[in-house]
Formats: C-alpha cells, sequence, structure tokens
C-alpha cells in the first residue's frame, strides 16, 4: 500500500488496494492461485487415517459384487465392507469409485481435486455473503483469508467430507440470507433443499449452524415469535432434515450399510462439566488457527480481530448473520464436545466464520480512511 505527501503540507492519502482493477478479476485472481497453492503433492499417497478408510471405501465400490476376482480377493473384498462402512453419505467415496473403476488408477489425485473445488465453490458463496456485511475491501479480505487460510489450505485438499460440507454450509447460508432479505414460501423452499444437501453431507452437523442463523436473522427482523409460531421454523427445519432422514432409514433400516458408529453417542455435552474438555478444546481450536506454527497463543489473535469485527458490524442483517453463525458454531461444539476437543477439522466452519468477521473489521478500517478524506480513488 503507497502513500505520498505534496511539498505543500498536505495530509497523507492511501492508494486504493484494488486502483483500477475490477473486482471480478480479483476475485478469479484469489481463486486461481488457491487452486494452484493446493496442488503440490495432490497425488502423494496418504499417510492420513481418515483418507485411507475413504480410499478403502472407493476401492470396495469399484470392485461391485467382485465377480472375477480370485477367491482370496473376494474374501478380503468381503471383509473390508464388514469392517469399513460409511457414516456420512460416501459421496467422494462414489465419484471416486467410478473414476477408479474407467482408468484403472487408484490415486489419490481425483477425490482430493473434488475437496479442492468444493473449498473454492464455498469461496464463491463466501463472497456474496460478504457483500451484505461489509464493503467490497472487507469483503476481498474475507475471501482472502478463507483461501489461504494454512490449516485450511492443507485441510481442503484431502479424501475427506469436510471440504464439501463448508462450501455447502456456505451456500445455504446464503440460500438462508436471501430467504429473509425477501421472504416467500418460494425462496423457503429453495433454502430447505440446500440446506437439505448441507445438513446431510456430516448428517446433523449443519443443521445447528443453520438453525442458529435462521433464528438470529428472525430476531434481527423482529419476528421471532411469528416465525416459530407460524411455522416457518419448522418447515424450514422439516425440509433440511430431509436428505439426512432418508439417508439413515435407508442405509440402516432397508440397506444396512451405514457404519455401527453412526449410532453410538454423538452428543456429549456432559463433558462441558470436565476441565479436561475445555483445555482440549483450546488445544484442537489454537492448532487449526496458528498451524503451522508451534504457539498456541497466535490463535488469540484472529479470535481477537473476529470479536473486533463482530462488535463493528452493523446493526441488523450484518450483525445477525456473523453473530448467528458465531453461535451455531459455539452451540455445535459444546454439544458434539467429544469431537470438537479431539479433532481440529471438526472446527474448520470457524475459518470462513472468522474470515467474514475479519472481512468487517477490515471494511471498517477503510470506512474511516473514505470518511477522513485519505482514500485515493
Amino acid at each position: 500500500m503507497s502513500s505520498q505527501e505534496s511539498a505543500s503540507g498536505r495530509r497523507f492519502r492511501v492508494a486504493h488496494p484494488f486502483g483500477r482493477r475490477p473486482v471480478p478479476v480479483i476475485v478469479v485472481c484469489l481463486l486461481v492461485g488457491a487452486f494452484l497453492l493446493r496442488l503440490p503433492g495432490i497425488t502423494e499417497p496418504s499417510i492420513e487415517q481418515r483418507e485411507t478408510q475413504s480410499a478403502l471405501l472407493a476401492r470396495s465400490f469399484a470392485a461391485g459384487d467382485g465377480r472375477g476376482l480370485p477367491a482370496w480377493k473376494q474374501h478380503v473384498l468381503e471383509g473390508v465392507r464388514e469392517t469399513v462402512r460409511p457414516i456420512e453419505p460416501p459421496v467422494l467415496d462414489l465419484l471416486t469409485a467410478v473414476v477408479w473403476r474407467l482408468t484403472g488408477n487408484e490415486s489419490f489425485w481425483f477425490p482430493r481435486l473434488l475437496s479442492v473445488l468444493s473449498w473454492l465453490g464455498g469461496g464463491i458463496a463466501l463472497m456474496l455473503i460478504a457483500r451484505r456485511v461489509t464493503r467490497i475491501e472487507g469483503a476481498v479480505t474475507a475471501l482472502a483469508l478463507y483461501l489461504v487460510w494454512p490449516y485450511a489450505v492443507w485441510h481442503s485438499r484431502l479424501f475427506m467430507p469436510d471440504a464439501l460440507l463448508v462450501a455447502t454450509l456456505l451456500g445455504a447460508v446464503l440460500a438462508v440470507i436471501r430467504y429473509w432479505e425477501q421472504p416467500s414460501r418460494s425462496r423457503l423452499c429453495v433454502a430447505g433443499a440446500i440446506s437439505s444437501v448441507a445438513v446431510a453431507v456430516k448428517p446433523g452437523i449443519g443443521l445447528i449452524f443453520l438453525g442458529a442463523l435462521f433464528l438470529s436473522l428472525a430476531v434481527s427482523k423482529s419476528r421471532l415469535r411469528s416465525t416459530i409460531v407460524g411455522g416457518s421454523f419448522l418447515l424450514y427445519t422439516g425440509l433440511a432434515l430431509t436428505l439426512s432422514v432418508a439417508y439413515y432409514i435407508y442405509g440402516t433400516w432397508i440397506d444396512d450399510f451405514i457404519s455401527a458408529g453412526a449410532s453410538t453417542r454423538r452428543v456429549t455435552p456432559d463433558l462441558l462439566l470436565t476441565t479436561a474438555f475445555w483445555r482440549d478444546w483450546w488445544n484442537v481450536v489454537s492448532y487449526l488457527l496458528r498451524f503451522p506454527q508451534p504457539q498456541p497463543y497466535l490463535a488469540l489473535l484472529p479470535l481477537a480481530a473476529g470479536a473486533a469485527g463482530l462488535a463493528l458490524a452493523r446493526r441488523g442483517l450484518p450483525r445477525a448473520i456473523v453473530g448467528g453463525l458465531a453461535l451455531g458454531y459455539l452451540a455445535f461444539a459444546l454439544a458434539f464436545a467429544n469431537y470438537t476437543s479431539t479433532h481440529p477439522y471438526y472446527s474448520l466452519p470457524l475459518i470462513p466464520i472468522l474470515s467474514l468477521s475479519i472481512g468487517i473489521l477490515a471494511g471498517a478500517g477503510f470506512d474511516r480512511l473514505d470518511e477522513a478524506g485519505l482514500l485515493q480513488r
């Protein structure tokens, strides 16, 4: 960022960060750069246990009924299918199985590429959301943070469903916001349908975020009571749960392919009474936010910036969006305490939430420069 001062003593004026470059070009450059950033090593063998599980599922799907295989391979295939079963809908696994069967090459590049493209698609939705809560400079800041946050760069290229979860969640957030911008039955159904996909990617998780957002926006419109009593929230929730319920019924009672681990106790609020949960939750969140740096307290910087952005958000829609998502994350983290205190990637939605909030903080800074007449155009 450059500055200049005339010989007559005029005030410093800060050059506009975009100059004459159109914003769509900047957004495209950020997306392309983020894509290239994730390519090195994308074909390398995996050392991640969760990727290995996904690969085993994809291999078993690609093998089909196993006809034509030697007897010992059929025996191994049967053992894999008994021990390695999906919990969430195996979307990436099935798509990968198709490609592996067609190409005969069981490389990790294809499912990892799908994860990368999912994360970038989520970036487009994030940009559209950010434009509703801050000025264009802040929105671009939010997008850049979302795309280059170190942990997100690493995790969004793994053969795991989390990048797809975040992408569909952001798409559902945008749909919910559009409903509240101009409420109608058709927009509510669209929001419910898109939310149903997001909730089904990792069944149940997305609903906590989206439910908190929906109610937060209702409060901002002074329509909380009518939303609940009138049935809008009930209809939205029912639509959002449709695919998850259908998946569970089919995979448990009809075809019986879902892992037995899906029915184990996943909601564990009792852990909140233990000091170990709070310590471990901080450890995994700090790892997520400051990766790859080893100093845990570096995570306080984005958390403080995010809190400042929330405080500076305009009343109404902007504050309700960021506040609702933040409350959704807190509710999720405390309800699924056993997972959020042991797996950093369960807190991956915190990255777009903080990116949005820090974008608001950046936008407020540019507002101050504009008000002081210090921003060149």
